[in-house]
């Protein structure tokens, strides 16, 4: 074959190899490395601004506290007692959106709790029902948070973590408009 043809071949073969050799390990929009946006940060050291209890009634030891973080719509919160509490966050409307949380209470007993997270300037509310298996209370709580913004992003950037298993094993972030 003539020099040229092989210029043209060559560029090609390659491409079609490497193309082979890494697609088959590349994972692309793994749930585990996408957090979806919120729309406001409602994390933040929530209590019953009258003192006291936040739940009305528990099976365990009294729930004086819930500290929230908030990750994108990933929910975390630890109350006063030590127990880890993991959810979601519905989407911001109007400084306002729902929640939901599931962990345990210090007697064992696994605990629901549903409600509304809003936002006034730098307070916020958390207002809900905590259902446990032979209760059903309700939670209601205050804190300082960062004031909410509602505005809607122009350009919205996902991070995607892509995995390159067959070469060298490293994973490369790219970012996505």
């Amino acid at each position: 074959m003539k020099a040229k043809t092989w210029l043209l071949i060559v560029p090609v073969l390659l491409m079609s190899v490497l193309a082979v050799g890494l697609l088959p390990g590349c994972e692309v929009g793994n749930p585990d490395n996408v957090v979806p946006v919120s729309g406001g940060n409602f994390s933040g050291n929530y209590t019953n601004p009258g003192g006291g209890a936040m739940v009305a009634r528990n099976s365990g030891n009294a729930v004086t506290s819930l500290s929230v973080t908030q990750f994108g719509n990933q929910l975390n919160a630890v109350d006063n007692n030590g127990i880890l509490f993991q959810g979601t966050l519905g989407d911001v409307v109007s400084s306002r959106a729902t929640f939901t949380l599931s962990g345990a209470t210090t007697a064992g007993a696994k605990v629901t709790v549903n409600g509304n997270l809003s936002g006034s300037g730098s307070t916020a509310t958390m207002n809900g029902t905590w259902a446990e298996p032979d209760f059903f209370s309700s939670i209601y709580g205050t804190s300082a948070i960062s004031p909410i913004t509602n505005s809607v992003p122009t350009n919205t950037t996902t991070m995607i973590r892509i995995r390159w298993n067959h070469l060298m094993g490293t994973s490369l972030p790219i970012a996505c408009w």
